[in-house]
């Protein structure tokens, strides 16, 4: 995701909790929380799920993970953010 602006630590991740920058030059890490949060019609159905993360600082943000959390929401998750970013590239 690196080329995408976002930057994570892996050999911080010690926990069920995942910290990352947002380096993006069109979308901020709040932006990100927000549109994350949206569902719309008009996005492809693949990324239409709602996924609360948290801003943790100005560009940065923190995802947590529970047990209910499955490997495959997980990549709904990282095709949500991809979706998000890529269609906001100018």
């Amino acid at each position: 995701m690196k080329g995408l602006g976002l930057d994570v630590d892996l050999k911080s991740v010690e926990t069920n909790m995942v910290y990352f920058n947002v380096n993006h030059h069109t979308v901020s890490a709040s932006e990100l929380v927000k549109r994350m949060l949206d569902v719309t019609d008009s996005a492809p159905l693949e990324t239409r799920v709602a996924v609360r993360i948290l801003t943790a600082g100005k560009d940065r943000i923190r995802m947590v993970l529970h047990h209910q959390v499955c490997e495959d929401d997980v990549h709904k998750t990282l095709r949500k953010i991809k979706y998000i970013l890529t269609s906001s590239q100018v």
